[in-house]
């Protein structure tokens, strides 16, 4: 009996999978509204997803805190004779109670203005997310350029 007490003591202490899930998918669709934000060019809301104290390496290479977090948005929009798509590709999140890291791919997709495909890149992300009183939001992050294909 004793030990049996001593087992769900320490099995409480643990959270569960289904309460580590649900983080997971929290962080997850936070991952996605980023992308919505990014795809409106909403830089207000995007901006609230940062920890004043934000410090990345993008895709870049410049390292960047929270003051140029939304410089490249404006780089994706400059030739307004392409057009981009994205797909996200979910790999992993790591849950360490009120830290959560997420790594996954960012894959685009450029057309002109005649709809042809004309280049498609492929990124892989991480972001360090922390749980606050205001919420989660993003402390550390780094991009990395995959490959990119230029197609015409």
């Amino acid at each position: 009996m004793k030990y049996i007490l001593v087992a769900l003591l320490v099995l409480g202490t643990f959270p569960s999978f289904s309460q580590t899930q649900m983080v997971k998918d929290e962080i997850w669709k936070m991952e996605e509204q980023y992308w919505k934000y990014v795809q409106a060019q909403d830089l207000t809301n995007y901006r609230t997803l940062w920890h004043d104290n934000f410090m990345g390496y993008p895709s870049n290479n410049i390292i960047t805190g929270k003051d140029h977090i939304t410089d490249w948005i404006a780089d994706l929009y400059k030739d307004k004779n392409k057009t981009f798509t994205i797909e996200l590709v979910r790999k992993v999140e790591n849950v360490f109670d009120d830290i959560v890291i997420v790594l996954y791919d960012v894959n685009y997709t450029w057309r002109n203005e005649k709809k042809e495909v004309i280049e498609k890149t492929y990124n892989k992300i991480t972001h360090t997310w922390k749980r606050t009183e205001k919420g989660w939001v993003i402390i550390g992050g780094m991009g990395a350029l995959i490959s990119k294909t230029t197609i015409k």
